[in-house]
C-alpha cells in the first residue's frame, strides 16, 4: 500500500458552496428510497454514536437526515431537514471549519473527475472535531458513502454519515484520507496557510488492499465470520488477515487496531 501525503489551504466559510451541481440539474422524488440499502447497512453496522444525511447538491440543502442525531451531536433534525448546512457547520470546531470545506471542495472535485467505473473503490474519509450533546468538541469520522446522479452525470445527492469516535481518537489534527482500492493507494490530506507541499512514501506498515478491507469491517463491528461473507473469504483466512496487520502494527487487539486504522487514517 502507497501513501501519498497532500498540504490544502483552509477555505473560509464565505468562499464555500455546497451547490456542487449545475443549474438545471434534474432532482428526484424521495431520494431517502434510492439510498434505502445504504441506511440500512449504516444502522446495522456502525461502530459507534452516529447521524446521517442527505445532501441536495442542487439546492445546496439537507433533505433527509437520520441516526441518533439528537444523541451524538448538539443538533435536532428539524436544524437540517430542508435547511442549509449551516447549523452543522457551526458545530464543527473553529480550527477544523476552514479545513472541513478544503476537503471537501478537494473531494467533489476529485470525485467528479474519476471515470464512472472507477468510483466504487474510492473510500474517503474526513476526521474532524464536532460539539457533542454535552457542547464538548469531540472526535467526528465523516463518511461520504454514497452518491447519486442525474442521467448527464451530474452530482445530485450525497449520503454522509459522522460517526462519534472519540472512545477511539482522542487527539490530532483534522485530516482526510482518500483510500484507492485498484492502485493500493491512500492519499491523506492535512491543511496548513504554508505552500502546498506533497510528500510520497512507499510502504503503510506492508498493509495490503484486502488487510485494508478487513480493517473496514473490522471497525464496524463486524466478526470474522461476518467478513468472511461480505468478502467472499473463509472464517480463517479473514482471522488470519487479522493477526497478521496485529504483528504489522505492534498493536496487541482489535480495539487497538481499529485506532490505529484511525489515526493513520485508514478507516
Amino acid at each position: 500500500m502507497k501513501e501519498k501525503k497532500e498540504i490544502l489551504r483552509p477555505v473560509p466559510w464565505s468562499e464555500f458552496n455546497t451547490r456542487f451541481a449545475p443549474e438545471g440539474t434534474r432532482e428526484v422524488e424521495n431520494p431517502e428510497l434510492l439510498f434505502a440499502e445504504t441506511i440500512k447497512y449504516v444502522e446495522a453496522y456502525s461502530p459507534g454514536k452516529y447521524f446521517w444525511f442527505i445532501a441536495n447538491l442542487v439546492k445546496g440543502i439537507t433533505v433527509s437526515c437520520g441516526g441518533m442525531i439528537e444523541r451524538t451531536v448538539a443538533l435536532k433534525p428539524n436544524q437540517l431537514f430542508n435547511k442549509s448546512p449551516e447549523a452543522l457547520f457551526n458545530i464543527i470546531h473553529p480550527e477544523d471549519q476552514g479545513k472541513m470545506f478544503a476537503f471537501s471542495n478537494y473531494w467533489a472535485r476529485f470525485y467528479l473527475g474519476v471515470p464512472v467505473e472507477k468510483r466504487s473503490g474510492l473510500r474517503p474519509t474526513i476526521y474532524i472535531r464536532m460539539k457533542n450533546t454535552q457542547q464538548l468538541y469531540s472526535w467526528f469520522m465523516v463518511q461520504y458513502i454514497s452518491h447519486l446522479f442525474d442521467h448527464s452525470g451530474n452530482l445530485v445527492y450525497a449520503f454522509t454519515l459522522s460517526t462519534d469516535i472519540s472512545h477511539i481518537k482522542t487527539e490530532g489534527e483534522a485530516m482526510m484520507s482518500i483510500l484507492d482500492i485498484e492502485n493500493e493507494t491512500c492519499h491523506l490530506f492535512y491543511c496548513s496557510e504554508a505552500q502546498q507541499v506533497t510528500e510520497s512514501k512507499e510502504n503503510v506498515q506492508g498493509i495490503t488492499v484486502r488487510e485494508m478491507e478487513v480493517l473496514k469491517f473490522l471497525s464496524t463491528g463486524l466478526s470474522s465470520k461476518q467478513i468472511a461473507r461480505e468478502l467472499g473469504l473463509s472464517t480463517k483466512t479473514v482471522d488470519n488477515h487479522r493477526q497478521n496487520m496485529l504483528r504489522k502494527t505492534n498493536t496487541k487487539n482489535t480495539g487497538e487496531l481499529v485506532a490505529f486504522g484511525i489515526n493513520m487514517g485508514f478507516i
